[in-house]
């Protein structure tokens, strides 16, 4: 049943407090351990014996025990006399599921209840903070140039190419009175040398292409004239067959022509 005042015997809450690392707290989170001090004080007329059946322990407010602490501590084998105060020293464990949870105390007689007054109080049990996975670095895709970066590296059109350089401190001007601009030298500025080599690679290509052009033009050119030579030996053709029709025909007038006029005496 709820709290009670039994004859000769009552309790007197004095302190409830929860602690973490020697700091008091009022929530934890789920699954930790962590420490409560309780303070009470007899209030009665008779001592707290486990003798009568008496213990120490948690409560609903319906005064019932309550066993989501996990508690260790709290004996009192000696009992605790009247008129006195009592400190219980526990070690708790927080239930796995967050939500609000009450943090009661009591002295309870076997089969008769928790006795008046108790110690109350709330607590909050939260759920660990939900840590981002981290992100790996990217990895670096491979050189498709399949080289040590000093290497030299195919174009497309199939000749080298030089790999352009890091680039290099610009130079220091004269100080014996000529002016600070400074001509590239082919023989020594690699960064010349790496613009000369992409501009040649890139001549190269364009002149291949320009090639393949050129051959692909002629190419058409010679096809239209062998095309049309065909069509002019099959004209020739066709003319000299219908010539020689032609002539056939006057030689065979010109026999009928004969033959008539001797028939006819002219």
């Amino acid at each position: 049943g709820s709290s009670k005042a039994y004859e000769g015997h009552h309790s007197k809450c004095i302190s409830n407090q929860a602690f973490q690392n020697g700091t008091s707290i009022s929530s934890v989170q789920t699954g930790q351990t962590f420490q409560a001090t309780v303070k009470m004080y007899n209030d009665g007329t008779s001592i707290w014996s486990p003798n009568f059946g008496m213990y120490f322990g948690p409560y609903n407010n319906n005064g019932t025990a309550y066993t989501d602490w996990h508690v260790t501590g709290g004996g009192f084998s000696n009992g605790i006399p009247p008129q006195t105060e009592h400190t219980f020293n526990l070690t708790l464990t927080a239930p796995s599921t967050a939500g609000t949870y009450q943090f009661n105390w009591g002295i309870f007689i076997v089969y008769q209840g928790v006795l008046q007054i108790p110690c109350s109080g709330i607590l909050n049990v939260t759920a660990p903070p939900t840590t981002p996975p981290s992100n790996p670095p990217p990895s670096n895709p491979p050189s498709s140039g399949g080289g040590s970066s000093g290497g030299s590296k195919p174009s497309s059109s199939g000749g080298t190419k030089t790999p352009t350089p890091s680039a290099q401190p610009a130079a220091t001007p004269s100080l014996q009175g000529s002016d600070n601009s400074s001509t590239p030298n082919p023989s020594t500025d690699t960064s010349f040398n790496a613009t000369v080599g992409d501009q040649t690679g890139s001549d190269n290509q364009a002149g291949t292409t320009q090639t393949t052009t050129k051959h692909t033009s002629v190419g058409k050119v010679i096809l239209i004239i062998f095309l049309t030579l065909i069509g002019l030996a099959g004209a020739g053709v066709v003319g000299l067959v219908m010539y020689k029709r032609l002539q056939a025909r006057r030689q065979q007038k010109s026999r009928y022509d004969d033959y008539w006029h001797k028939m006819n005496g002219i």
